[in-house]
């Protein structure tokens, strides 16, 4: 079934990627139980503990899962990791080059959102967002609370679009933006003009003008691009 690993390398890494390999392959599927610990050692040549640690390794990227009692088995796909790796990355990366990178995927991919919800009218969606500028401008003395709503706004239009993968994406980065917002939002007269740039963003998809929209998203998140 698999070849001995031999190299460099250390055994359990070579073990573990040769797994992943044959999952990527299709050789396993989604809650298809992999080979005992014990047919695993005989077939990589390797001892159990280097099996175990390899399968530790792959349980910790989500790969595989343990059912008591029964053994390990493929995962399914699911978004929850992608998540946790995204939101990590962005929590740890609030004052290098990288957060900077992190924003410009924001713009690229909250353009495409806006410019789709702008192709249909959406009484809900302005509704929503209505009522999320209604809550800002009442929480200027609480800038986590502010930052929250800040970033549900967003959310609710790209959750309006219809991308998934972009909502799992941006979602998962927005626990950074907020802790991003409390540095950057810095006055009472910022916080109002942000307001004023959600109320327009929202009376442009109101009017679905995606042109103007884009625009005046782009501007937005640049704010907190030159503030950081």
């Amino acid at each position: 079934m698999f070849k001995a690993v031999s190299g460099k390398e250390k055994l359990s890494v070579q073990v573990a990627k040769e797994l992943e390999k044959s999952i990527l392959d299709k050789r396993f599927l989604p809650d298809q139980p992999i080979p005992s610990e014990a047919r695993l050692c005989e077939s990589f040549k390797v001892s159990r503990t280097v099996v175990r640690e390899a399968i530790q390794q792959l349980k910790s990227q989500g790969i595989i899962h343990s059912i008591p009692g029964s053994g390990n088995y493929i995962s399914r796909n699911d978004t929850s990791n992608l998540q946790r790796s995204l939101s990590l990355l962005a929590s740890l990366n609030l004052d290098t080059p990288l957060y900077s990178e992190i924003i410009q995927l924001r713009e690229l991919l909250e353009v495409d959102c806006i410019k789709t919800v702008c192709q249909t009218s959406n009484e809900d969606l302005v509704q929503t967002l209505e009522s999320h500028v209604e809550n800002m401008r009442t929480k200027f003395d609480s800038l986590e609370e502010f930052g929250r709503i800040d970033h549900a706004f967003h959310l609710s239009i790209i959750k309006a679009s219809g991308n998934n993968l972009f909502y799992t994406i941006l979602e998962s980065l927005y626990h950074a933006f907020v802790e991003i917002s409390m540095k950057v939002y810095d006055s009472q007269e910022m916080l109002e003009t942000l307001c004023n740039e959600h109320a327009a963003i929202t009376e442009a998809i109101k009017n679905q003008d995606a042109d103007l929209a884009s625009r005046l998203l782009l501007k937005h998140i640049h704010l907190s691009k030159v503030n950081i």
